[in-house]
């Protein structure tokens, strides 16, 4: 969760990154259009461009900050659906694994046991589970 001082909103942190991330290039996209529209279609000269880029993001301050939330929700709903999928995958190799390592040990300790010519009744690791 996002943390600032003690204050700690409702709004998980990877919400509150992706909004940045989207609210920055959001508010880049709409300077670089509102620059071209001055510098071609309205034949502003070069240095009042800039203001009137920085200006766009005034005027049209709560759309933007709506459509970047949006945008934000939307990308952090399929971002973070990609991180479990992932980690899903990877506890399921893990545990893959983990269920090879067992088999291992046991066919180790069975084959030393049938090496020294002693009995090996130990169960499997299946009948172990079951």
């Amino acid at each position: 969760m996002l943390s600032i001082g003690n204050i700690q909103p409702d709004v998980p942190a990877d919400l509150y990154r992706w909004f940045l991330v989207s609210y920055s290039a959001t508010a880049l996209a709409r300077m670089a259009l509102e620059a071209y529209r001055q510098m071609v279609v309205l034949g502003t000269y070069w240095y009042d461009v800039p203001v009137a880029a920085f200006s766009t993001l005034e005027h049209g301050f709560i759309p933007h900050v709506l459509l970047s939330l949006a945008t934000a929700e939307v990308l952090s709903m399929v971002f973070g659906a990609l991180m479990k999928i992932k980690a899903r995958n990877e506890g399921r190799a893990e545990a893959r694994a983990e269920n090879n390592r067992e088999w291992l040990e046991w066919l180790r300790r069975k084959e030393e046991a049938e090496a020294k010519g002693e009995p090996f009744d130990e169960p499997s690791p299946a009948e172990r589970s079951a």
